[in-house]
């Protein structure tokens, strides 16, 4: 079992092109930009809405010596998309709140989900939801599961499977 990349951190923003502009500036590209509003979004976090309006930003990075690195630093911002527009804290079942704005998720990715999670579960975590598989045409072959830490913070892993 092991960690084979940080997957991105994902940020819930209220004004995404405000924000979308902000990490421009600092030097990020976005690169996608989607409504990811389904199923697979709600049985992953556990959270009543409808969904997320989301954007990947990305920050191409260099290590001390100025060499290329293999993978680029990715940060998801996250607008949530609410049932109801007044709701601005969410349950998660399994743990505290969730408030709307701020860091939201760690995602990894992982050679073995389910060894992982077992990890999680024997390490005082908490298993949210999955293993479940993208349900969109377009995503990569692949494995997601919320948990928490135990501390609460929310991880996102995910192993990518073959096409």
């Amino acid at each position: 079992m092991k960690v084979l990349a940080l997957r991105h951190i994902g940020i819930i923003v209220d004004n995404l092109d405000l924000m979308i502009q902000f990490y421009i500036g600092l030097g990020f590209q976005s690169r996608s930009r989607e409504l990811e509003a389904n199923s697979f979004v709600r049985d992953l976090t556990k959270l009543d809405l409808l969904g997320f309006e989301t954007t990947k930003m990305y920050l191409d990075q260099k290590s001390r010596d100025n060499l290329e690195v293999n993978l680029p630093f990715v940060l998801e911002l996250l607008k949530p998309i609410y049932y109801n527009e007044n709701s601005h804290i969410q349950k998660i079942v399994g743990g505290g709140t969730h408030l709307n704005f701020g860091m939201h998720d760690i995602s990894l990715t992982v050679d073995d989900i389910e060894h992982v999670l077992e990890y999680v579960r024997l390490n005082n975590g908490c298993i949210l939801s999955g293993p479940l598989k993208p349900v969109s045409q377009y995503a990569f072959p692949s494995l997601h599961s919320y948990c928490l830490d135990p501390e609460g913070n929310i991880l996102h892993i995910a192993q990518n499977l073959s096409r």
